[in-house]
């Protein structure tokens, strides 16, 4: 039991490390600006409406492609 207690938070302390570290490039932008109070409102606009668009293009490439396997698993002629 101690040994799968120990993994587990190894596992979550790095993975939460990771988040952490990995900033990114636009966050890092946004947080420069913020700290030089240099347009933050539209660098946070711009960058959060980007955020929105390509989620949603994300999101929408993912169900096309899951309605393009379900479709071809329904049109797919039975083996019987």
């Amino acid at each position: 039991m101690q040994a799968m207690t120990t993994t587990a938070f190894v596992h979550g302390f790095s993975s939460t490390a990771m988040l952490i570290m990995a900033i990114g490039a636009q966050n890092a932008f946004v947080l420069r600006q913020g700290l030089r109070r240099e347009h933050v409102l539209p660098v946070v606009a711009l960058c959060a409406l980007s955020d929105a668009v390509l989620l949603q293009a994300a999101l929408l490439l993912l169900l096309f492609w899951l309605w393009r396997i379900s479709s071809r698993s329904r049109n797919a002629p039975s083996r019987s």
